[in-house]
Formats: structure tokens, sequence, C-alpha cells
């Protein structure tokens, strides 16, 4: 169960690594009385007459005297910056000692990430101390995230200590920052965000910064400190193949498949039970938007090679309220920037008091929807199956259904296809791009989704193609008033189809759909000419 989660309204996602930088650490204790202006820069941002001074081998937050508003300084870390694509990790000692307080005043001091594009979009994690009434103070952890400066989110958790070590930890699989708390020996996060959200990609990097703040309140030298801080950034990840699959019957999350963290916003929530994957909103009430994404870990997909990903769904009836939905399905995302991306899901809606399902297929660029692309089918389905497939001699994205699931075997219908680099919704895809692919469930407007539900996806299957072999027909045998067809090559399932002259008419169906590369029909008629037709491809 994910503690503490922001809630936000806007959209998704998120990777694997797509470069190699080395590994490294960097770090400032301090101890040398000075300003390292390489690390640091020549001056800290700012109010006027509120700054960080390092004395007693500590960074030491001023503000001489009490200010109307708040007196805030940071200190903005000027080396070399973690990137997009990289795990990295922040850690930073800081303390509040006792600090006298009017009502409604404070101070904080802690740990600033800001999209260094926009630092308007940033997060904020910090110790904080204040005074409600003005005879008695309270102290607490808290993390707070920023979208273009406008508050997205807010947790935090009493804390009686003095001092305490702060990290924020990112993660380049799901782009989620975690913010924790070290306890013992052990982080435990208090707040995750995705980073997404802030609409960054492979080019961007993130600023940090030594962040305090005081309400109101004067603070001396000595009462309020920060101290070592450390960054560490780990290698790119290998990107690997996509081939592979999970039928999530271990009952827990699989790290070397799907990385150790999902992709989530709200209270939405995945987890491993009775066979399958079962999507929840945690809590009794949903948010604006809820969702989880669980983006498959050990390859991706590559642009110059088709692939295919494929997921069993099972949505039952759910109690929705006007203007509930909820869905489940997969997404296909740009690696290089999360925003480009593409869902096929199984939907089910309330409007007007009816409730509604439907297959849905939708795209976006930099994390905006182009509805009027959307397409939908209409169905009655409670368990179906959903196809995300690439064609890359097309450059084409198809999203395929089978209404009834593995039932029968599987038999594709095309809901929707999209040529992901033309026109206004266009990826800017090229040599060396890739593909992240993953489930989800989501859930919006307050829509609760219980773990009784069973909202559930199953059976996750993903595979790069080799090079289609050509479809031949290779024999025609008659027995009787059949024909007994054989052939090679394609990608299936197959569909054989008939008509009476060479260069005219109407081809009709022969027979059903095929998994097989065999298979008997009717040869009643003079003459007849037979074909077959990929429904793979």
């Amino acid at each position: 169960m994910k503690p503490n989660l922001f809630t936000t309204i806007a959209a998704i996602f998120p990777l694997l690594s797509l470069s190699a930088s080395a590994q490294f650490t960097a770090s400032d204790d301090f101890t040398d009385s000075a300003r390292d202006i390489a690390k640091w820069g020549l001056v800290d941002q700012g109010t006027p007459d509120v700054e960080w001074i390092e004395a007693g081998g500590r960074l030491n937050f001023s503000s001489p005297s009490p200010s109307f508003g708040v007196g805030q300084s940071s200190r903005v870390w000027q080396a070399r910056s973690p990137g997009y694509t990289n795990d990295w990790s922040i850690t930073l000692d800081v303390q509040l000692g006792d600090i006298d307080l009017s009502e409604s005043e404070g101070v904080t001091v802690g740990i600033g990430v800001a999209n260094a594009t926009n630092p308007d979009d940033h997060l904020q994690f910090a110790l904080q101390l204040f005074s409600p009434d003005g005879s008695s103070t309270l102290r607490q952890i808290q993390a707070e995230s920023f979208l273009s400066a406008a508050s997205a989110g807010s947790s935090g958790i009493p804390f009686s200590g003095r001092s305490v070590q702060l990290r924020v930890s990112y993660d380049a699989h799901s782009r989620m920052l975690t913010a924790a708390y070290l306890s013992g020996a052990v982080f435990k996060p208090i707040a995750y965000w995705n980073s997404a959200l802030w609409i960054m990609n492979a080019n961007s990097t993130f600023q940090l910064s030594v962040d305090g703040k005081a309400f109101g309140a004067a603070v001396a030298l000595g009462q309020a400190v920060a101290d070592n801080f450390v960054l560490r950034e780990a290698s790119s990840g290998n990107l690997g193949v996509l081939n592979g699959g999970d039928d999530f019957n271990d009952r827990t999350l699989d790290a070397a498949k799907w990385g150790n963290l999902d992709t989530f916003m709200g209270v939405g929530e995945l987890d491993e039970v009775n066979g399958g994957v079962r999507y929840t909103t945690l809590g009794e009430v949903g948010s604006e938007d809820d969702y989880d994404a669980r983006l498959w870990f050990p390859g991706a997909g590559d642009f110059s090679k088709s692939w295919t990903a494929q997921v069993d769904v099972s949505l039952p009836e759910l109690k929705l309220s006007e203007g509930n939905e909820a869905r489940i399905g997969l997404v296909v995302m740009n690696l290089a920037d999360p925003g480009d991306r593409a869902t096929v899901s199984l939907d089910l809606s309330a409007d007007q008091g009816i409730s509604s399902r439907r297959f849905l297929a939708g795209v976006l660029r930099d994390g905006v929807a182009f509805s009027d692309l959307d397409v939908s089918a209409p169905t009655s389905s409670t368990a179906a199956a959903l196809r995300a497939r690439w064609d890359a001699p097309s450059q084409t994205l198809f999203f395929e259904y089978d209404a009834n699931g593995a039932v029968g075997g599987y038999q594709w219908t095309v809901l929707a296809s999209h040529p992901v680099n033309t026109g206004d919704v266009s990826w800017e895809l090229g040599t060396g791009s890739r593909f992240q692919v993953g489930i989800f469930g989501e859930s919006y407007r307050g829509t609760t989704v219980l773990a009784a539900a069973g909202v559930m996806l199953d059976n996750f299957q993903v595979s790069s193609d080799s090079p289609v072999p050509p479809l031949k027909l290779t024999t025609v045998e008659s027995a009787g008033v059949k024909a007994k067809l054989t052939w090679v090559g394609g990608v299936g399932p197959f569909q054989i189809q008939r008509r009476d002259a060479f260069n005219a008419g109407v081809w009709t169906n022969a027979g059903g759909i095929v998994n097989t590369r065999s298979a008997s029909v009717d040869s009643t008629g003079k003459s007849g000419f037979f074909r077959i037709v990929d429904q793979g491809q």
C-alpha cells in the first residue's frame, strides 16, 4: 500500500534510460567555512536579509529579524545536475532547534527538487517547526509538490525530533520521485510524485537546492542548519529487447519484470492477487484522476522493429455515480518523452444515469490529449483481451481487441491505427527511438473501485518480431467438394477468401478465421480462385 500519496489532476507517464552515463557521487560537508563557488555559484536565491551562512562546519539558515510574509533563501546546486534518464538520490541532514515563535509563525529547512527548465515545477521536502497559537509548537516532516508554482499536493507526518536525514530519490523507469526520511537504518517514504507531470523528457535535468524559509520568524545562527549534502547518480539501465510476459501467479511484484516502482497518481493502485493484477482505489473515496501503470522493465520496443503487446482484462459492473468512469488496458509511450503516449482500454462510465462500456483508444503528444482522434466501439463484454501492435514498415501503431478474450483463441479486431510520425500528433520518432509498454488502471471524478469489484488484468505478453516472412500459398489439394490449402509465412490469424474469376468479382470469406497455416474450404462451382489474408498485418 502506498503511504500518503500526492493527489494530482494532470496527465501521466514514464521509464528506461536512454543514454549511457557513468555513475557519479558529489557532495559538500560545508567544513571549509567558505562558499564553494564551483558547487553553488556566487549567490543564493531568495529575499533580502535572509541567507545561508557556512559556519561551524555546517550550513546555517539566517533570518535576522521578524518579517511580514515569508523570508526565504535557496542555495542552488550548480555543479553537474542529475538527468531525467538516470536513477539518482539526494540526501541532506537537517536540524531545527527551539525557536521563539508567535502565532502562525514557523521555520522550515530541507531539500528542493525542480524541473531545471521550469523551476516553478518543483518539490519541497523539509523539516518544519511552527506555532498554531503562539503558546505551543509543532514539528513535522512535509513534502509539497507544485505545478507551474501552484500547489498540486502535500503530505506530512508529525515528527518530534530536532534533527533528521531527508532523502529525495528518483526512479528513471517509473519517473517517480520519492520523499523519505531516515528512521533507524531504513528510509521511510511519506510521499511520491510523478515527475512526468512536469513535461520533462530525455534532454531534461533536475535543479537541486538546499532551502530555508521563515514565516514571520527571526532565526539566529545555529537554530536551523543543514549539513552533509550528498548527490548520487546511477548509470543508465539496459534497454534490452521487448520480449517476455507475466501470468502474475507469484502474488508479488516481480521487480525483474516491472521495476521497483509503479507510475501512479492519486489513489489508484495495482496489486497482484488471485493470479492476476487488480486495480483499486485506496480509501473509501476516489479523487479527480486516479491512476497506476506497471511498466515493462527488461526491454523497450525498437522503432525499426515490429512488436506486439497484449493483456487479458476483466471489468465487471461497478457501482457508479453520475460522471464516474473506470478503465483498464495497455499503455504505449515514447521512451524519450513520456508525454507522448497512447492507450487502448476497456472503459466503463455512467452518464445521465446510464452505465455504458466500450473499447477505447486514445493518443497524446506532450501530455496533450487529441480527443478528436479517440476511437471507441460499444461492447457488452466484461472480460476481453487488448493488443497494441507497432508495424515498423508503415510506422503505425495499431490497437486491437478480442471481445471474448482467450475463449476460442484470440481473434483480433482493429479498433484504431495511429501513424504517430505525422501531423499534429507526431511523436518525432526516428532511428534509435524506443517505446515503453505496460498495463494500467485509471478512474476519474471520484470513482471508487473496491477490491471486491474484481477489476483485473492478466496474462501480459510482449514480443518483438523478426522480419515477417512473406505469405505464400504452397499447395492446393482437391478432396471431393473440399479444397485443402497450405501456406507459409505471415503472422496470423488468417482468413481464406475466394472469388470465381481471376481478375474480377468480390472476394468473399471461405470458412472462418484460422490460427494454423492449413485449412479446408468448399470448392464447389466450375472454377474458383483463393487467397490468404493475414489479419495480423
